[in-house]
């Protein structure tokens, strides 16, 4: 693969254009890889293959042990639970400030969310 230095692509850019066409071209700043340009039809290769990748992998995900949705939330529930337990257990034992498992709850909620929003996205 071929390396400009940024300010070469610059001041080459309809030559960086034409190479990118038949080539991936590595972009370099002072010496340190930042970038890379590839060909329109490159891109929708890949972005092809990767789509075509992540439809396998949707339709091995029940074999390989997914649980689906409800499943995972229940189980993220119990999770929950149970680190709310211990947490409040020993914020006692350690009589830790008061904030200390609230800021703890809004961590495992966010957590909750995040996982929840990860799930149901396409």
């Amino acid at each position: 693969m071929k390396t400009l230095e940024a300010s070469e692509a610059k001041n080459h850019f309809d030559e960086l254009l034409d190479l990118a066409g038949t080539e991936p071209i590595q972009i370099a700043k002072e010496g340190r890889k930042v970038a890379v340009v590839i060909s329109i039809e490159e891109f929708e290769r890949r972005s092809q293959l990767e789509e075509e990748l992540l439809a396998i992998k949707a339709e091995q995900a029940p074999q390989e042990g997914f649980i689906g949705i409800s499943e995972s939330e229940a189980l993220l529930d119990s999770q929950c639970l149970r680190l709310t337990f211990r947490a409040n257990r020993q914020s006692l034992l350690k009589s830790c400030l008061p904030n200390t498992l609230d800021k703890l709850l809004l961590k495992l909620h966010s957590l909750y969310q995040i996982q929840k929003c990860l799930l149901q996205s396409p």
